[in-house]
C-alpha cells in the first residue's frame, strides 16, 4: 500500500486555499430544481411549487435521519446499528486525520470495494445507489428511520394535499434522483484524487463534509442545502 494513502488531512484544505466558503453551487443547484418543477408541471400539470415542497421534506427527512445517525436514541428502531455504521465510518474508517481512509480502512474487507471504486467512477456510481455499501438487509436496517420519513411524507401527500399518483412518482423519482447524486457526491469526497477536485464548487462541498467529520461530528448534516442546519443551529 502506497504510503501516500495515509498522509494526515487535517489541513489539506488551508493547503488548496478553500477556507473561505462562498457556496458558488447554490444558484445551479437550485437552477436545476426549478427546471425538473416546470418538466414535473408540464407532465403533470400540477402547481409549482409541488416539487420544491416535497424537496425540502426530502432534505428534511435527510436531516434528521443523519441526526438521529450520530445519536443513541434507543426508541427508533435499528437506531443502534445505524450509530454504530456510522462510527465505523467517521471514527475508525474517514476519521478526519485521515479524511482519505485510514489504516482501519486499508486493513478491513471494505477496503478492497473501496479501492475498486475509488479508480472507477461507474463503480463508484453503482455503490451509489440507494442502500450504498452494506449487505441489502443491513442498508435496509440502516436506513429504515429514514424510510419511514419519507413514508409519512408520501401518506400526507396522498391524504392531506391529494396529489395524483403521477405527481407522487415524480417527487418521489426526484427524490431519488438527489439521494444518488448525494450519495456519490458523499463517496467521492474521500477519494483523494476524484476527477471533480478540479471545480472549485465541489472542492466547497467537500470541504463543508470535512468540517462534518472534524472535530464532534455534530454539525453540517446535510449534504447540498444546509437551510436546517442554520434553522437548528447546527451550521459550521
Amino acid at each position: 500500500m502506497s504510503s501516500d494513502l495515509l498522509k494526515t488531512t487535517d489541513d489539506m484544505f488551508i493547503v488548496e486555499g478553500i477556507t473561505n466558503v462562498k457556496l458558488y453551487g447554490y444558484p445551479l443547484y437550485f437552477f436545476i430544481l426549478g427546471l425538473y418543477s416546470f418538466l414535473t408541471v408540464q407532465i403533470t400539470g400540477t402547481s409549482y411549487i409541488v416539487t420544491p415542497i416535497s424537496w425540502m421534506a426530502d432534505m428534511l427527512s435527510f436531516y434528521l435521519w443523519h441526526v438521529q445517525a450520530h445519536h443513541v436514541i434507543k426508541w427508533i428502531p435499528y437506531n443502534i446499528k445505524c450509530h454504530h455504521w456510522h462510527n465505523l465510518h467517521h471514527h475508525l474508517y474517514f476519521p478526519p486525520k485521515y479524511f482519505y481512509g485510514s489504516k482501519h480502512l486499508y486493513d478491513s474487507v471494505y477496503c478492497k470495494e473501496w479501492i475498486k471504486n475509488s479508480q472507477s467512477d461507474l463503480n463508484l456510481i453503482r455503490s451509489s445507489l440507494p442502500f450504498g455499501e452494506l449487505k441489502i438487509n443491513e442498508a435496509i436496517q440502516n436506513e429504515s428511520f429514514g424510510i419511514f420519513l419519507v413514508g409519512i411524507g408520501l401518506l400526507v401527500k396522498y391524504f392531506v394535499f391529494n396529489l395524483t399518483f403521477d405527481v407522487i412518482a415524480l417527487t418521489v423519482f426526484q427524490g431519488l434522483l438527489i439521494n444518488l447524486v448525494g450519495n456519490y457526491l458523499h463517496l467521492s469526497f474521500h477519494i483523494k484524487d476524484h476527477w471533480l477536485n478540479k471545480y472549485t464548487v465541489y472542492k466547497e462541498l467537500k470541504y463543508l463534509h470535512y468540517k462534518h467529520h472534524k472535530y464532534d461530528t455534530k454539525h453540517n448534516y446535510s449534504i447540498f442545502f444546509f437551510g436546517f442546519d442554520i434553522i437548528f443551529n447546527t451550521y459550521y
